[in-house]
C-alpha cells in the first residue's frame, strides 16, 4: 500500500510518467540511487521535489552542481570554535534522507568523486573519521545529455554507483494540456501533502529484500551481466555490482507490481535501465552507431530464459489476476518430486493414450458399469469375449 499511495500522489503532479515513477520507487526500495538523464524541462527536478514532499518526516536537500563547487560543500568540514578551542564538524547537505544532485555533470570530477563512498557504503569520511549516513539515504541526480559546454562526463566509477539510469522523455499532448491546467494558479508541488511516513518507507525497503527470487533467476541475472564481458563491441562490461543491482532491483520492482516473488519478465523489463549506463563501447562501435541500450537488448534476446520454479508457498494457490506468468515456468511440488499434471495425453488422431502407452479410441467404444464394452451398434460384448 505504501508504494501504491506514492504512485498515486506523484502521478497527480508528474503527468504521463507512471513507468518512471515506479522505477524510481523500486530503485529507492532496493537501496540504490537514480540518475535521470534528459533534456531540460521534462520534469526531472520536479519529480525529485515531489517525491520528497510525499514522505512525512523525510529530510530533503538540493545541491546545484557548478564548476566552482568544492567537495566540502557537499560533505561538510571541520570549523574551529574559538570558545571551545576545538574543531567542530559542520555536516554538509549529504547528511540527509533524499539528496537532489541537480546537473551533476557540471561539477569537476574531484567533486563528483566526493559522492563515491557515500553512495556505495552509506558513510562519509571527513578528516579521517567516518560518519554514517541516514538509513533512507537516496540520491537523485540529473544531467542534460545534449549540452556539453562547461560539463564533465561522469567517470565510470561514478556511473557504476547509480543503480538505474532513466529518461523521462516527452509526454503526449493530452498530458501536456493537463500540466497547463494544473499550473494555472499555482504549482501542484506547493500544495502537495505527505502520503506516507519515513518509517513506512524503511519498511518498504525491508519488504523488498524479502521478495523471493529463485536460484535459476539469480543465475539468469549473472548470465546477462557475464554476456557483456564477452561482447566484442564493449571495452568496459558490467561488474558483479551490476548483477547484484539487477537482482535487488528486480525484487523491488516485483514488490511494486504486487508480487512477493520475481518472474523473468521483471528482470528483462529493468535490464536496460540497470545495465546500459555501466557499459563503455569501443571506438569502432560508437562510430558504427551502436548504443549500450541496443547491446543489452541483443543480449536479452540471445540469452535463454531458464525454467524457474514458483515459491513453495504458492503451490496450489491462484496467482493474482495482474500477474503474468511466462510459459516456461516449472512448478515443483513441495516434496521435490516432479509429477505430470495429467496422466493421459491426447494424440493428434483423436485417441487417448493411457499411462501404459496403449492407444484406445476415444469415441469408438464405451465401458458400461458392469464391465462390458458397448460397441457403436449398441450390441453388448462382455469383457470375457463371450
Amino acid at each position: 500500500m505504501t508504494a501504491h499511495h506514492l504512485e498515486i500522489a506523484l502521478s497527480s503532479v508528474i503527468r504521463g510518467q507512471k513507468p518512471i515513477i515506479r522505477r524510481m520507487l523500486a530503485c529507492m526500495a532496493a537501496g540504490g540511487h537514480l540518475l535521470l538523464e534528459d533534456v531540460p524541462g521534462t520534469g526531472k527536478t520536479t519529480l525529485a521535489k515531489a517525491f520528497a514532499r510525499a514522505i512525512r518526516g523525510a529530510d530533503f536537500k538540493r545541491v546545484q552542481f557548478t564548476p566552482d563547487l568544492l567537495p566540502s560543500d557537499i560533505l561538510g568540514l571541520s570549523i574551529f570554535d574559538p570558545s571551545q578551542s576545538t574543531f567542530r564538524f559542520q555536516p554538509g547537505p549529504i547528511f540527509t534522507d533524499i539528496l537532489l544532485a541537480d546537473e551533476i555533470n557540471r561539477s569537476s570530477p574531484r567533486v563528483q568523486s566526493a559522492l563515491l563512498e557515500s553512495m556505495a557504503e552509506r558513510q562519509a569520511t571527513i578528516d579521517g573519521k567516518p560518519y554514517p549516513l541516514q538509513a533512507l539515504f537516496f540520491v537523485i541526480a540529473t544531467q542534460n545529455p545534449v549540452e556539453f559546454r562547461g560539463t564533465y562526463p561522469l567517470p565510470e566509477a561514478q556511473m557504476d554507483r547509480f543503480m538505474m539510469q532513466c529518461s523521462l522523455g516527452y509526454i503526449s499532448e493530452e498530458e501536456e494540456v493537463a500540466i497547463l491546467n494544473d499550473q494555472i494558479d499555482q504549482h501542484p508541488v506547493d500544495t502537495m501533502e505527505p502520503v506516507v511516513t519515513r518509517e513506512e518507507m524503511l519498511q518498504l525497503m525491508a519488504d523488498a529484500r524479502a521478495v523471493h527470487i529463485s536460484e535459476e533467476l539469480r543465475h539468469y541475472c549473472v548470465k546477462l551481466a557475464s554476456a557483456t564481458r564477452k561482447h566484442p563491441d564493449l571495452q568496459l562490461a558490467a561488474s558483479p555490482r551490476a548483477s547484484l543491482a539487477l537482482m535487488k532491483c528486480a525484487q523491488a520492482m516485483s514488490l511494486m507490481e504486487g508480487r512477493d516473488f520475481v518472474i523473468p519478465e521483471t528482470v528483462q523489463d529493468i535490464a536496460v535501465d540497470v545495465l546500459a549506463h555501466r557499459l563503455s563501447l569501443t571506438t569502432d562501435a560508437r562510430y558504427a552507431g551502436r548504443t549500450a541500450a541496443n547491446i543489452v537488448r541483443e543480449i536479452l534476446s540471445d540469452t535463454p530464459v531458464p525454467p524457474w520454479p514458483l515459491p513453495r508457498e504458492l503451490h496450489g494457490q491462484c496467482l493474482p489476476k495482474d500477474t503474468s506468468v511466462p510459459r516456461n515456468y516449472t512448478s515443483v511440488p513441495p516434496n521435490n518430486t516432479s509429477v505430470p499434471r495429467n496422466n493421459t495425453s491426447v494424440s493428434p488422431n483423436n485417441t487417448k493414450v493411457s499411462p501404459n502407452n496403449t492407444s484406445v479410441p476415444r469415441n469408438n467404444t464405451s465401458v458400461s458399469p458392469n464391465n462390458t464394452k458397448v460397441s457403436p451398434n449398441n450390441t453388448k460384448v462382455s469383457s470375457n469375449n463371450t
